[in-house]
């Protein structure tokens, strides 16, 4: 009893914040917020939102643990409508990029930065690819997913970033939102480390 209205408790909540975030679309004139089911596929999952209430102790978190960001570069895979490119851009991250398949997106995801990003220093590189052939995953020490694709894509995407010779003696970070597939994370050498709202889990991989 007690955990099922916990539960609703906690559906609640995130429905809060998302019309939070709705809100501060309409006031920025933005569209990071909205689901967008298009892009859905056999393989691709549909656009949603990371839920606001998971970005206070993730900030948290880099402040405590990644110095804010600073000395790490972030790459978002399958990055969206880029509302996580622009929270990552207002902390300290050296280097900020995102991955996504659709185009649509991309696209939405360059207007919405250009409207919040005054700074072009600071604007993110958004590479319409496949994630699961991008090249360039060792110029990046921190990830972040929100379940954009199937469990077998995000095999072949870990395998990648895990390449011998990519990342050498350095400590991967990778932050998963709603983890449905963190099994593939931990066979695949990664350790569990922290936990936050909305199922958001932090991974360290450390190469021996």
């Amino acid at each position: 009893m007690f955990s099922r209205l916990f539960q609703k408790l906690y559906t609640l909540t995130y429905y809060f914040f998302n019309t939070s975030m709705h809100i501060w679309d309409l006031l920025h004139g933005t569209d990071f917020s909205f689901i967008d089911k298009s892009v859905e596929s056999g393989t691709r999952c549909p656009y949603y939102a990371t839920p606001w209430a998971s970005l206070f102790p993730l900030k948290r978190y880099l402040v405590k643990h990644m110095s804010g960001g600073s000395g790490h570069s972030v790459i978002d895979i399958g990055c969206g409508k880029g509302f996580m490119l622009y929270f990552f851009t207002c902390r300290k991250f050296d280097k900020v990029a995102g991955i996504e398949y659709s185009s649509k997106l991309q696209q939405t995801a360059v207007k919405n930065l250009d409207r919040v990003i005054k700074d072009s220093k600071k604007m993110p590189r958004i590479y319409n690819e496949d994630a699961a052939s991008f090249q360039k995953y060792d110029q990046y020490d921190t990830f972040y997913l929100y379940n954009p694709f199937d469990k077998g894509t995000l095999e072949q995407v870990i395998r990648r970033i895990l390449e011998p010779g990519k990342n050498p003696n350095r400590t991967l970070y990778l932050f998963y939102c709603n983890p449905l597939f963190g099994d593939v994370l931990l066979e695949n050498g990664f350790t569990e480390t922290a936990f936050f709202y909305y199922k958001t889990k932090v991974y360290r991989y450390e190469r021996i």
